[in-house]
């Protein structure tokens, strides 16, 4: 077996997608039937409930290498600062029989095991006026690291990937790897039906979907425009929105978006969820008219996968990574006109087929563990390949 470490001690729990992704990529793995790979998660010693309660049936080694502040922390950092090593964390990974450390976060070198990085995208390259000077600095010297300090790296779509070698023209190549993640609909998930969720949540007939959170380059004010063209034309649409209202970037950024809403005359229509569990998440999908995005950046679309997986009807920004994730059938729009979305929503509002779509969404239950299959058989040719080679240097 190959113990591969993911070291999640510094996870943000509030990045929801981050948690998903890691919860996503070891269910994979769980999928394959010969799999040679033992995924191992490396936490502080007390993580949180979410976290541990997310990723299930996998082994969790807690230690205060990952407590912020720790003493055993603290020597770690100054050995990366000062050397660029991490002897403290080489040795206990080593004790615990790992050989690959895989999504590796900035860390010194471990020249005794395979160091695998992952920089899910560049968005402060494209968007710096949403960051401060420090985090922009802060992320520059991260992943320069993570570049320096790692036998490769990951990138979660093509255009990340073509990034990352912009960003680090050092990089061979074959050191510059991509995987495209899955997640939603696992094989035998349950579904909640929709009066149940209706009664839960006090939604009504019909609805879109948006399931991002409340940060500033998710560009929610275009979809208000949107529904404020439309309620202009005397139509009645609505929307369900769930995902953390709190942007630590920019704290007021929620209550400014809500006052806008106020301002279109559009609130009625808008109907805000908070955070829900991730079933009743896929069941809001599930039976939505379409899915939403209107990002104006992604590295790969948590949202948008997890619709795919349910074969709902995506209406999204014209974005690369989009375009590149997007399946055939999918409606576009630019990130600035709210006209053609509007547009898009009114044709889709009156269009849908409820019985087509309940196809559709069979269909894709069927073929859930096919995609998880792929996605972990894509991670295990990865990890293994570059096992063999790392033995053979």
């Amino acid at each position: 077996m190959i113990r591969v470490a993911f070291l999640l001690g510094a996870l943000d729990q509030s990045w929801l997608g981050g948690v998903n992704y890691y919860r996503g990529l070891i269910y994979a793995l769980k999928t394959l039937p010969h799999s040679n790979i033992e995924p191992v998660v490396i936490t502080g010693s007390n993580p949180s409930p979410e976290l541990t309660a997310a990723l299930e049936n996998v082994e969790i080694i807690r230690t205060s290498l990952m407590d912020r502040y720790s003493a055993l922390w603290t020597v770690s950092k100054i050995c990366r600062t000062l050397l660029n090593i991490d002897p403290l964390l080489e040795r206990f990974l080593l004790h615990k029989n790992i050989q690959a450390i895989s999504h590796a976060p900035y860390i010194g070198r471990i020249p005794r095991l395979l160091v695998i990085g992952w920089i899910p995208d560049f968005q402060y390259k494209y968007l710096p006026d949403f960051f401060s000077k420090a985090e922009i600095q802060r992320r520059n010297t991260s992943y320069e690291s993570i570049c320096r300090n790692s036998d490769a790296v990951i990138a979660s779509s093509h255009s990340a990937r073509t990034d990352l070698l912009t960003f680090a023209p050092y990089l061979k190549p074959e050191q510059a790897l991509m995987l495209r993640f899955t997640s939603g609909i696992r094989s035998g998930q349950r579904i909640p039906d929709i009066d149940t969720l209706r009664q839960k949540y006090n939604f009504g007939e019909k609805y879109f979907f948006l399931p991002n959170q409340f940060w500033m380059h998710k560009n929610h004010r275009l979809v208000f425009e949107a529904l404020k063209i439309l309620k202009d034309q005397s139509e009645s649409i609505d929307v369900l929105f769930t995902g953390n209202s709190f942007d630590a970037k920019n704290p007021l950024f929620f209550d400014n978006l809500m006052t806008y809403a106020e301002h279109l005359g559009i609130r009625q229509h808008i109907h805000l969820l908070g955070i829900t569990p991730y079933e009743d998440l896929l069941g809001l999908m599930a039976h939505s008219i379409a899915l939403i995005n209107p990002s104006l950046f992604e590295g790969w679309s948590t949202t948008v996968e997890e619709a795919k997986a349910l074969g709902k009807q995506l209406i999204l920004s014209d974005i690369p990574v989009h375009k590149e994730q997007a399946p055939t059938g999918t409606i576009f729009f630019k990130t600035t006109d709210a006209n053609t979305l509007a547009k898009a929503l009114q044709t889709t509002w009156h269009q849908y087929d409820r019985a087509k779509d309940a196809n559709n969404l069979e269909s894709s239950l069927n073929n859930a563990d096919q995609r998880w299959r792929s996605y972990g058989n894509d991670y295990h040719h990865l990890i293994t390949t570059l096992v063999t080679h790392k033995d053979n240097v």
